[in-house]
């Protein structure tokens, strides 16, 4: 019974390892992302544009076209967090596939547009829905609820299993 409950603890260890490497080192490379924000002029190192979005999360655009470089433009866009070293340390370096402004009268949802886009290549495309899978893509808030769910579930075969 001793063995059984350090295995539990062991594995509840390393869930929780598991969410601490994701809250630190944020995106994955490959995933995607996608938010509404605002461009903004940064100062420093000769100046860069990035992208805070409403949540308060800070994207360096490495792609980011000229038509967007305009400090206080609201945007949605969706790209690819990319692992680089950058002079400007400061924000998750991106590679933008999708870009729009937004009017100020219109609010976009973060998940999705539903509406047609302007990607890098200038074509028009919608963008395509993702197939959710728990901790790939999902916000952090959704991985923490669909590990936590997971714990609760092991947890329960496993007391099962003691008695």
């Amino acid at each position: 019974m001793k063995d059984k409950t350090l295995l539990a603890f062991i594995a509840v260890l390393c869930l929780a390892s598991c969410l601490l490497a994701l809250k630190y080192f944020g995106a994955v490379e490959g995933e995607t992302v996608s938010a509404n924000g605002t461009v903004r002029y940064i100062p420093l190192e000769g100046g860069f544009y990035g992208i805070e979005t409403d949540k308060g999360e800070k994207y360096l655009p490495l792609n980011l076209p000229e038509e967007y470089k305009k400090d206080g433009l609201k945007v949605w866009f969706r790209g690819r967090p990319k692992k680089t070293a950058t002079a400007q340390m400061w924000g998750t370096p991106v590679e933008i596939l999708e870009i729009k402004k937004i009017p100020e009268s219109q609010k976009i949802p973060e998940s999705r547009t539903g509406a047609a886009s302007k990607n890098i290549s200038g074509s028009e495309k919608p963008e395509r829905e993702r197939e959710e899978t728990p901790g790939i893509g999902a916000s952090p808030e959704e991985t923490v609820k669909s590990l936590l769910e997971e714990i609760e579930n092991i947890t329960k075969e496993l007391e099962g299993v003691m008695e």
